[in-house]
């Protein structure tokens, strides 16, 4: 299929599947293209989509036995494209039973996720 640089406007060919359409194809072209805008937007892109790895990863992973977390996965993803819009700079979550995610945009335009772990421990009498 032809399609063009959403940024340059450079016109290639690109193979892209039957059902797709020509916004998916200039979304191949662009992140094709060596204009420094495209190579802009794919990095960030590629930032975007690694993040969301990590998000599953950190957790959805099949280690962790509570079920709850698998569940707020699409909202955390949901927050890592704020982040990655540089609409949020950082977004911390308490997900429960002491387990809390963070979502970062570093100084050096990388997004940061963690997930911390508090355990504390008390005694009263």
């Amino acid at each position: 299929m032809q399609a063009a640089c959403r940024y340059c406007g450079q016109s290639m060919m690109v193979d892209v599947l039957v059902n797709w359409g020509v916004q998916e194809a200039e979304t191949v072209a662009t992140e094709l293209c060596d204009c420094t805008q495209a190579k802009v937007y794919t990095t960030k892109m590629r930032r975007r989509e690694k993040a969301k790895a990590n998000i599953r990863q950190l957790f959805a992973d099949d280690t962790i036995a509570d079920s709850m977390h698998q569940d707020i996965v699409p909202f955390l993803t949901g927050l890592v494209d704020a982040v990655a819009d540089e609409k949020i700079k950082k977004v911390t979550c308490s997900v429960g039973d002491g387990i809390t995610a963070v979502i970062t945009m570093t100084s050096k335009d990388t997004i940061k996720t963690q997930r911390i772990i508090r355990a504390d421990s008390s005694f009263e009498e």
